[in-house]
């Protein structure tokens, strides 16, 4: 299947671009560059590195899904009737509850209308000069023209996001090679395009464009220690490493709108539309690991030790499954995104390919580790957390006999969202499993460790060599819902602010001579 796949993907250039397909944007020059935006807390659309790998980084920020335009004709007339200049419009009483009533059956008629819109041409090739939406997959929201000045480029206009579209969520790719204008003007998977705005600003066409490096010189954040020392204790949370960052430049590069140049971006291909009805996982899907036997979630949990923060890997039992298997209150530290080995590469998931596992928390990677140490187990491998992609945190998924298969996918070659499997590491060819922690190995009698029964507050997570019992390496896979993986990524969006809003406040503290 590999080796077909291989085959297919030199062809994968001259297979059109279709609407629903979720993709990202490069720089022609810089293939490891990409368009990228928070859309939280954080909304300033700009150029990201992936060439330096840095554990905060996430892919899936850098997509969108390609949406055909909208008819929003209705909203339009709400959003004008909120405009306090046309308050003389608004009736009063009966009147106005019945003008409303009728306007929100009207906007519920044009979003299904529009929904089915998207429907229909799913999957249909698209052309130069049509008209499209890009949806940011991460927050949901579309990307759209500001008219107003952009932040580093104040000659040009900004570029950010809106919650719902509009005029100004509206754009179309464009030719930028003269082979492109000649040709029949289906735009192909690796094709670089110029992004234009249909909105024209002073009667002439505007092009989404990339700014020129503006460097920015790095400083302490919320550190500045007096001479008597009272920030010491925030001096303490500075690491090493950073404090070496200090002083040096970076460099950003903002994408904003221009009426002058045009910067060619090439269009990444990340993956396909699919329903949601679908039964199989995507790569990108986030998804608990929860130990079948043990009835335990696998979790990162961080402690800050010696100026550093120090992940580990456990299990926690605080997850429950319903009785129905309908609904899984899972630990937000166990949160794992699947991402394939090549991570700009998306799909369904399949049993015979390679992934990764990042943490959506921290975007640490599992890792295994073989044992070093004179005295441990050579069967045993130790389970760490790694910052980088590496060949040390290469997995794959291994049905469990009779009991991976849904009912009429006897022979499916993906991973069902539901799934039992098994966590098989590449390079050591070991499996994810239990075992007992030393502290509860010396209180055990050796019957009882015949017997090889596991509880979630006795054992720690373990690689085990493959071959092993596969009912003590079964896990269950429960693949988050939209509204979990929203609110978790919000969360994490604003620790950052949140955080130092209370370093701030205790800094205001010590000026005032607080405690």
């Amino acid at each position: 299947m590999q080796k077909e796949q291989s085959q297919q993907q030199p062809n994968e250039k001259f297979m059109p671009l279709t609407f629903g397909s979720i993709i990202s944007f490069s720089p022609t020059d810089s293939q490891d560059t990409f368009i990228h935006v928070d859309g939280f807390v954080k909304e300033k659309v700009l150029i990201k590195r992936f060439d330096h790998f840095d554990s905060k980084q996430n892919y899936s920020k850098c997509l969108f899904q390609i949406y055909p335009a909208f008819i929003n004709t209705y909203k339009k007339e709400a959003q004008t009737l909120k405009d306090p200049r046309n308050a003389y419009k608004i009736s009063y009483g009966q009147k106005r509850l019945n003008m409303i009533n009728n306007l929100q059956e009207k906007i519920v008629t044009e979003f299904n209308f529009n929904l089915e819109t998207f429907k229909k041409v799913t999957g249909q090739p698209i052309h130069f000069g049509q008209t499209i939406q890009l949806l940011h997959i991460s927050s949901n929201k579309f990307l759209s023209f500001k008219n107003v000045e952009a932040d580093i480029e104040r000659e040009n206009y900004k570029i950010g996001l809106d919650e719902f579209s509009s005029d100004m969520t509206i754009f179309k790719f464009l030719p930028c090679y003269k082979h492109q204008k000649e040709s029949e003007g289906v735009i192909y998977l690796d094709d670089s395009v110029y992004i234009a705005t249909t909105n024209t600003a002073l009667n002439k066409l505007s092009y989404v464009h990339l700014s020129n490096p503006t460097a920015i010189k790095l400083r302490k954040f919320d550190i500045a220690p007096n001479e008597d020392g009272a920030n010491q204790e925030n001096e303490r949370l500075i690491s090493e490493s950073q404090r070496n960052e200090v002083g040096k430049l970076k460099y950003k590069i903002e994408v904003n709108v221009s009426l002058e140049s045009q910067t060619r971006l090439k269009i990444n291909h990340f993956t396909n539309f699919y329903s949601e009805n679908i039964n199989f996982l995507e790569c990108g899907d986030i998804i608990w690991l929860n130990h079948s036997e043990l009835d335990a979630t696998l979790v990162c949990v961080t402690e800050f030790k010696n100026k550093v923060f120090d992940y580990k890997v456990e299990f926690d039992i605080g997850s429950k499954i319903t009785d129905n298997l309908r609904q899984f209150l899972g630990n937000t530290n166990g949160m794992w995104i699947i991402e394939n080995s090549n991570y700009h590469k998306g799909g369904p998931v399949r049993w015979d390919q390679s992934y990764r596992f990042k943490h959506l928390s921290s975007g640490m990677y599992l890792s295994v580790q073989k044992a070093k140490k004179k005295g441990e187990n050579k069967n045993y491998s130790k389970i760490i957390l790694e910052k980088e992609p590496s060949v040390d945190n290469i997995f794959s998924f291994v049905p469990v006999a009779g009991a991976h298969l849904a009912e009429n996918s006897s022979h499916s070659p993906f991973v069902a969202k539901d799934a039992f499997v098994i966590v098989r590491h590449e390079k050591s060819d070991s499996v994810l499993q239990g075992t007992f922690d030393k502290a509860t190995l010396k209180k055990k009698t050796a019957g009882e460790l015949e017997e090889g029964r596991l509880f979630a507050n006795e054992t720690k997570p373990c690689m085990v060599k493959y071959g092993a019992s596969s009912e003590e390496a079964a896990f269950k896979i429960i693949k988050a819902n939209y509204s979990e993986v929203w609110e978790t990524s919000f969360l994490i969006s604003s620790f950052p602010l949140l955080t130092g809003f209370l370093e701030t406040v205790q800094n205001m503290n010590y000026v005032n001579g607080g405690c």
